[in-house]
């Protein structure tokens, strides 16, 4: 009842007000059931357009990716080294993580930086995930 009293200061004060403002407003006084539940009942959740595989938390992504390798989907290599190599263009990133397609098109040098996804130890998946997280100035961390 408290979201559907929001939505109504909502849509009586949008014309006069900056959206970003109400967005703001109403994510700090909703409660987070009233935001599942408004989320809830729109199409896909909410999420009507998104491109990129930065939108699903680095958990799902990692055991998607991994559950994939071995059997007939494709397997995900991730840079461990930063180790420069004859004929790179590129600063090397770590945990840039590519399908083995393109691993295969590396010279031997820049595939000794790559180490399979499925192969991290608890420590450098924990990491891997870390570096698809930022966190902002005021401390809240968002999925990039």
């Amino acid at each position: 009842m408290q979201l559907l009293c929001h939505l109504v200061v909502f849509c009586a004060t949008a014309l006069s007000t900056p959206f970003e403002a109400q967005f703001h407003r109403i994510t700090k006084t909703a409660t987070r059931a009233e935001l599942y539940e408004f989320f809830w009942e729109m199409p896909k959740g909410g999420i009507l357009n998104v491109h990129s595989e930065y939108a699903v938390p680095p958990e799902f992504w990692f055991n998607a990716a991994v559950a994939e390798s071995g059997q007939q989907g494709d397997e995900y290599y991730t840079r461990m080294q930063t180790r420069s190599c004859p004929g790179e263009v590129a600063t090397p990133i770590l945990f840039v993580t590519v399908r083995r397609s393109h691993w295969e098109r590396l010279s031997p040098c820049e595939k000794q930086n790559f180490k399979p996804l499925a192969t991290l130890s608890s420590e450098e998946r924990r990491l891997w995930m870390e570096a698809l997280i930022v966190t902002s100035d005021q401390g809240a961390s968002k999925v990039l």
